[in-house]
């Protein structure tokens, strides 16, 4: 039986036929492969696993045509055609790849094919799509991207993606939806799983862009899933850092959240809530920037974090055990989070700063309700701890996201 104030695992409805944990078929001419790969990636953090050659796609010692095959009809919820000039010249492409897609999508309507045209004009689409398959992709879902904004067109085929298999391959609205989201490592998905949410490429640089980009993906996830589904309940699975936690909690502010603690607790982000006992220390300084860390055991973080934030004369605010180490669980936590806030923004009215710098060590839940509580907070600086000193901080912006 559960503990109280921890709710059980869910059972969810499965999917048709657990389609949440097929993939989105990439086909592309080999020349393309830096952009398509860019996309793969895009994809991945909006919760659309891709499958690409060298990336999750053949191995080596497959059959090629026959693994193509394979995949397309059993593996697959549809197929994206990057359609540059020279994939309609390709034979594995014309004979094989394309030919399943269309072959798929008769026979099952919710296959979805999408074109994505680069350096082709519509009607260029159609004539080519049409002398090299015998089908007109134009017809179908169509992207475009140019060379002025790859990046950000990427992108926006990415969200459209997420958008079109969202609304048109798993319609039926949910009072709840179990998500993975993962910084660390991908786990095994479930048959009930809507979207599998890849955020370690965020993680695998020190390029702020990454970060930007996954934060971006975030905001477009929530959009579609208030789109489809309004305010269901999130299940919130993965392996994440402290700071993607605190990040999706601040991206989905105003939903109820069940976030998976330990292989059998699930934490709720609403319900009853017990504070558990914390000491709280405050120095004001002349500085604009304010330094909070938070530690549900004895870890002295004050020493690190100051360095890491390299401020000069920052404000500080400190959460820690008052007695003994905090065993917290779904009530305690949610009493502990509210504790934090509630002090935190005492001290934020009266210091005004413009930015903070958090540092956590607490459990993944901690950081997630602290997250969805920091919408009127100042753009704030979170932290990772690598095992021998805090990483950059990455900016979460000020604001509803």
């Amino acid at each position: 039986m559960a503990r109280p104030g921890i709710a059980p695992p869910a059972t969810l409805p499965a999917y048709r036929g657990g389609c949440s944990l097929k993939k989105l078929f990439l086909s592309h001419f080999s020349g393309d492969a830096t952009e398509v790969f860019h996309l793969a990636d895009e994809l991945r953090l909006r919760g659309i696993v891709p499958w690409v050659d060298k990336q999750g796609g053949f191995l080596v010692g497959d059959a090629n045509a026959d693994e193509a095959r394979r995949a397309i009809r059993n593996d697959c919820l549809g197929c994206l055609l990057y359609a540059t000039p020279k994939v309609f010249d390709r034979p594995f492409i014309a004979a094989v790849e394309i030919p399943a897609a269309i072959t798929q999508h008769r026979s099952d309507p919710t296959y979805i094919l999408f074109a994505v045209p680069r350096a082709l004009r519509f009607a260029e689409l159609e004539a080519r799509s049409r002398s090299a398959f015998g089908f007109n992709f134009a017809d179908h879902h169509c992207i475009p991207v140019d060379d002025a904004a790859l990046e950000s067109g990427l992108a926006r085929v990415a969200r459209e993606v997420l958008e079109k298999v969202a609304c048109g391959h798993h319609p039926r609205k949910a009072d709840q939806i179990r998500l993975q989201f993962s910084t660390r490592e991908v786990l095994p998905s479930t048959d009930d799983e809507l979207l599998t949410i890849d955020g370690c490429s965020a993680y695998g640089t020190q390029n702020p862009t990454r970060w930007v980009n996954l934060v971006s993906a975030l905001q477009d996830v929530k959009a579609v899933i208030a789109k489809v589904h309004g305010r269901p309940r999130i299940i919130v699975e993965g392996s994440k850092h402290n700071t993607s936690a605190f990040l999706f909690g601040r991206v989905f502010q105003s939903f109820e959240l069940a976030i998976r603690q330990t292989p059998t607790e699930y934490w709720a982000s609403t319900g009853p809530a017990t504070a558990p006992h914390v000491q709280v220390a405050e120095e004001v300084r002349g500085s604009d920037a304010l330094i909070v860390t938070v530690a549900s055991r004895f870890k002295n973080l004050r020493e690190d974090a100051v360095l890491a934030a390299n401020e000069t004369q920052p404000s500080l605010l400190e959460f820690r055990p008052a007695c003994s180490p905090l065993e917290l669980e779904a009530y305690t936590t949610r009493g502990f989070v509210s504790a934090i806030y509630a002090e935190l923004d005492r001290v934020v009215a009266k210091v005004r700063p413009s930015r903070l710098h958090l540092f956590m060590a607490a459990p993944q839940a901690v950081a997630m309700q602290l997250g969805q509580k920091f919408a009127g907070m100042p753009p704030t600086y979170i932290y990772d701890w690598n095992g021998a000193s805090y990483e950059p901080g990455r900016l979460v912006p000020a604001g509803v996201l």
